[in-house]
């Protein structure tokens, strides 16, 4: 996953996500129909040892970004402001 690629998932599919300035990390809330999506994103080597702690809720996942961004070399504000959307 590129920085473009994943600012292009989060614009095209319109994901919310906030900005934590107190633990410096985002959470975005992806729509079920967009989770396949999102894990064709990131790839599977991602997802194999431990796999991804999420919060389901109903219509959506809540992912934290910060360790999946840092695995990938990718900045937070590079692709998130740090304002909540």
């Amino acid at each position: 996953m590129t920085e473009l690629e994943l600012y292009r998932f989060i614009e095209n599919n319109n994901i919310e996500y906030h900005y934590s300035m107190d633990i410096d990390d985002v959470v975005i809330f992806v729509k079920i129909y967009n989770l396949q999506e999102f894990v064709d994103l990131i790839g599977s080597s991602i997802l194999d040892d431990e796999g991804l702690e999420i919060v389901l809720k109903e219509g959506y996942v809540a992912i934290w970004m910060g360790c999946i961004c840092e695995d990938y070399d990718i900045k937070l504000i590079d692709v998130f402001t740090n304002k909540d959307n």
